[in-house]
């Protein structure tokens, strides 16, 4: 599966890039990225894409199809204290 998230001006983001385990390494998600980057382009707009560093599979197949990598982003997470 793929689909479109955000849209700042200008851009379109490509998310929720995932194949089932069992359908990997027949180029399923080049597929379905490179025809969701068509639209985007079709539509004036500039696609980008996000991805985990530690998931080096994802950069290695967006790297693949003409993606760079153009900033590194510390992301941190905060969670509400436990009820008693």
């Amino acid at each position: 599966m793929a689909g479109e998230r955000l849209q700042p001006a200008g851009w379109t983001e490509i998310s929720a890039v995932a194949t089932d385990e069992r359908y990997r390494g027949q180029g399923l998600a080049s597929r379905l990225v490179l025809d969701v980057v068509h639209h985007v382009h079709q539509r004036g707009a500039r696609a980008l894409l996000h991805a985990s560093a530690t998931n080096t599979s994802a950069i290695r197949l967006y790297e693949g199809l003409g993606f760079e990598q153009r900033r590194r982003t510390t992301f941190g997470g905060v969670r509400t204290p436990s009820s008693p």
